[in-house]
C-alpha cells in the first residue's frame, strides 16, 4: 500500500527539497542534476526517492482526499466501532482466542473489500472502549442473564430518580477493621532491615454507616466487636441487628426524603411474608396453600403440589422497603457483584488508610480502636464525598450507555454489504425474552 503523507509532512518535505534546489543554483562551479537534488533530499529525510517524485506532482489535500473516498468506504468508517464490537462479541461467544491478528483475520473475512492492517484494528478496538486486562471470573458472574436483568433495573431506577430529584441518594454498607491494623504490604528490598514478622491482626470490628454527597449521616454510625472467627465479616451481621440499626439509627437521622441504596445481602432483604421455595417439604407447601385458600388434591404428589404453589406465588415485598416508604423514603438495591456502584466503598478505602496509619501508634485497646475510627470518619471531608459520588455517577452513566450500545447489537445486528447498498439482515439467532422498557 502506498504511504500517504499528511499536509504538514508534504510541506516540510517540499521545503527541504526547495532549499537544496536553490543551493544547487548558487553553485556555478559544478553541475547539479535534478536526480542529485532528489537523492540528497530523500537521504536527509529518510524517505524513498519515489515518494519525493510523487510529492512533487500535484496531489490532493487531506480534505480533498477524504472527499474523494468511495461511498462504501466512508460508510464503513463511520460505522466501524459497532462492527468491531459485534465481531469481538461473536468471537467471545464462539470461545475463540481473541488477538489482534485473529480479529484482523475475522474482520477481513467479513469485510473483504475494506483493506486495513493489524495496527488499524488495534486502534479501532481501543476507540470502541476495549482494554487488555487480566481475566476476572467475577466479570463472568456479572454478565449472567439474571444479573444483567437486575443491573438494568438498578440503572433505570437510579437514573429515573436522578431526573425526578424527589429523593436525596443515601448509600450504606458494612466493612471491617482490625485492632492492630490491616497493612498487608510494605516496601522491602529482601534484607532483614525491611522484613518484619506480623504478630497478628488482632480483634476484628464490624462497621456500619451511611452517607450522602455532603458527608456521613449524623449519628448513624455503628461499630462493634466481632464474635466469630470465620473469614467472612457478613457472618457477624444478621437481620435482627441490621433492621434494628435501620429503624433506630438511620431513618430517624434522615432529614429529607431519601433514596436508600444498599447491596442485596440476605439480612438487608428480609421479606414481609415468607415465599415458598422448591426445597420446602410437601407438608409445608400444603399448609401454605391452605393458608392462601388455594384448593389442591390430597392425593397430589410433591411435584404436583409445587406446580400449584408456583402458580400462586406472591410478589416479593421486603420489610425494610415497606418501612422506609411509610417514613417517606425509598429503597434501591444494588445488583450482585456491583459494589463499584456504591460510592461509600471509596470512602471506606480512605478511612482504612488513615486508621491503619494511626492504630499502630497505639496499644490497640477497644478505646483506641473506637477513637481512631471516629477520627477516620471525621477525616473524610464533604469535598471528598462529593468527588466520590460524582465519580460513581460517571461509572453508572457509562454502564447505562454501554448497555444501550450492546442492546442495539442484540436487537438488530448491523451487517454492511460492501458490494452494494447497505442492508440490514435478520440475525442467525434470536435473543431470549429480554426486551427492556424505554427510559
Amino acid at each position: 500500500m502506498v504511504k500517504r503523507f499528511n499536509d504538514q509532512s508534504k510541506k516540510l518535505i517540499l521545503h527541504v527539497y526547495e532549499y537544496f534546489r536553490k543551493q544547487s543554483i548558487e553553485k556555478t562551479d559544478q553541475k547539479v542534476t535534478e536526480e542529485m537534488i532528489v537523492s540528497q533530499t530523500a537521504e536527509v529525510l529518510k524517505i524513498s526517492t519515489r515518494s519525493l517524485y510523487r510529492l512533487k506532482k500535484p496531489t490532493k489535500s487531506d480534505s480533498e482526499f477524504r472527499a474523494s473516498m468511495s461511498k462504501k468506504i466512508k460508510e464503513l468508517k463511520t460505522k466501524i466501532n459497532p462492527i468491531i464490537r459485534e465481531i469481538v462479541y461473536k468471537m467471545c461467544a464462539e470461545k475463540k482466542h481473541l488477538t489482534m491478528k485473529s480479529l484482523h483475520s475475522r474482520f477481513m473475512e467479513e469485510n473483504p473489500d475494506f483493506k486495513c492492517c493489524v495496527k488499524s484494528i488495534h486502534t479501532w478496538v481501543r476507540q470502541t472502549g476495549f482494554k487488555f486486562r487480566k481475566n476476572d471470573s467475577r466479570k463472568f458472574l456479572m454478565e449472567r442473564p439474571c444479573i444483567q436483568i437486575k443491573r438494568r433495573h438498578f440503572l433505570r431506577q437510579y437514573l429515573r430518580h436522578k431526573r425526578m430529584q424527589l429523593y436525596q441518594p443515601v448509600v450504606l454498607d458494612e466493612t471491617w477493621v482490625f485492632s492492630k491494623g490491616g497493612n498487608r504490604k510494605s516496601w522491602q528490598d529482601g534484607s532483614m532491615a525491611t522484613t518484619s514478622k506480623k504478630t497478628g491482626d488482632g480483634c476484628r470490628y464490624i462497621v456500619l454507616h451511611a452517607g450522602k454527597k455532603d458527608g456521613f449521616v449524623e449519628n448513624a454510625g455503628l461499630i462493634f466487636k466481632s464474635t466469630t472467627r470465620s473469614g467472612d465479616y457478613h457472618d457477624n451481621m444478621n437481620r435482627k441487628n441490621f433492621e434494628n440499626w435501620f429503624k433506630t439509627e438511620l431513618i430517624p437521622n434522615l432529614e429529607e426524603p431519601s433514596l436508600i441504596i444498599m447491596d442485596n445481602a440476605s439480612y438487608h432483604s428480609g421479606l414481609q411474608e415468607e415465599i415458598p421455595i422448591k426445597s420446602w417439604t410437601k407438608k409445608k407447601m400444603k399448609e401454605w396453600l391452605q393458608k392462601k385458600n388455594v384448593t389442591f388434591s390430597v392425593s397430589d404428589m410433591k411435584d404436583q403440589i409445587w406446580k400449584i404453589v408456583s402458580c400462586n406465588l406472591p410478589e416479593k415485598v421486603y420489610h425494610l422497603d415497606q418501612y422506609a416508604e411509610e417514613h417517606g423514603h425509598s429503597v434501591l438495591r444494588l445488583p450482585p457483584y456491583h459494589c463499584h456502584f456504591n460510592a461509600i466503598e471509596m470512602v471506606w478505602s480512605e478511612c482504612k488508610r488513615f486508621y491503619d496509619e494511626e492504630i499502630i501508634k497505639t496499644r490497640s485497646t477497644v478505646d483506641d480502636v473506637l477513637k481512631i475510627w471516629n477520627m477516620a470518619i471525621k477525616k473524610v471531608s464533604a469535598e471528598h464525598w462529593k468527588n466520590y459520588v460524582a465519580h460513581t455517577e460517571k461509572v453508572i452513566n457509562a454502564a447505562w450507555e454501554t448497555k444501550k450500545k450492546i442492546d442495539v447489537i442484540d436487537v438488530e445486528p448491523m451487517i454492511i454489504n460492501t458490494n452494494g447498498d447497505s442492508d440490514s439482515d435478520s440475525s442467525d439467532f434470536d435473543s431470549d425474552n429480554c426486551e427492556d422498557e424505554n427510559m
